[in-house]
């Protein structure tokens, strides 16, 4: 159920919060492309707006909200020029795409109506900016990035935790590292995970996997996600630090054997000097 306050509202700093708080309660199932966010704010806007649909398009992405009675090529060609307004639709400019209003019926468009899904669709637009920003960090990156329910469920795994973990990620999600790793190692990963669950910081561990048939071993970073004052799960960054781990052993024994080599061969120059000093004083 929406409450009637949504249809009278401007976008505010508040009005964001309680997106916020709606988007965790009446959030549905929605593909990888989705933002929940996102279409939040496109559900709110079709109630403040009195309008049939609303919908988000970017160029070479799927339409993010209400099935579009157009197609998507002429909605972006139509929005060239800025804002556009028919009897039955309403188009504004977001980033290099459009921000979609229509009825089924004709209407003519108030200035107040033109202002309200401007807001909107500046509301939108930095948070595609960020999100989108976001999502290639935490896809483009090597280490990876995870969040963890608190029955040690996965809700989320970027493509790095896929390869270390060697399913896809859908078959990642709603499983736990005891369904997709060996017993020993989803113990200590577990064991970790708990201990930073009960904590309200950052905590560091070395993790060792087996990958491919060899030991790979992890700096992981680990710190719980507090939501109104309660713990609701664990984030993950794990980095692979195999060949760093390795590089330091090779050189701790390299120091190891030149310092042993050092020491026999001040040994034998010390032996040398004593045997030099009491040829110098033996009588003849």
């Amino acid at each position: 159920m929406w409450y009637p306050w949504c249809l009278r509202v401007k976008p505010t700093s508040r009005f964001l919060k309680s997106i916020q708080v709606l988007t965790l309660t009446y959030r549905k199932p929605l593909s990888e492309k989705d933002s929940p966010l996102q279409k939040s704010l496109l559900r709110l806007a079709r109630l403040a707006l009195k309008v049939d649909g609303t919908s988000l398009v970017i160029p070479e992405m799927t339409p993010l909200g209400d099935p579009l009675p157009w197609p998507p090529d002429k909605i972006l060609q139509s929005v060239s020029q800025g804002v556009l307004k028919t009897p039955s639709r309403l188009i504004c400019p977001v980033l290099n795409g459009a921000f979609v209003v229509w009825s089924t019926l004709d209407r003519e468009w108030t200035e107040h109506d033109l202002d309200l899904a401007q807001n909107f669709a500046a509301e939108m637009e930095p948070r595609l900016t960020r999100e989108g920003m976001l999502s290639a960090l935490v896809d483009g990156t090597e280490a990876a990035i995870y969040v963890k329910d608190k029955s040690g469920r996965y809700l989320e795994a970027n493509p790095a935790t896929a390869k270390v973990v060697g399913r896809p990620r859908s078959d990642i999600l709603g499983k736990t590292d005891f369904e997709l790793l060996p017993s020993e190692a989803a113990q200590r990963l577990t064991r970790n995970d708990r201990e930073t669950f009960h904590q309200s910081s950052t905590l560091k561990f070395e993790e060792i996997l087996e990958i491919e048939g060899r030991e790979t071993i992890f700096l992981s970073s680990k710190f719980p996600l507090i939501l109104g004052g309660e713990t609701v799960a664990v984030c993950g960054i794990s980095t692979d630090i195999t060949e760093h781990v390795g590089l330091a052993t090779r050189l701790a024994r390299t120091q190891h054997a030149t310092l042993r080599v050092g020491s026999r061969r001040l040994g034998e120059f010390r032996g040398r000097h004593r045997g030099q000093r009491r040829c110098a004083v033996s009588p003849h």
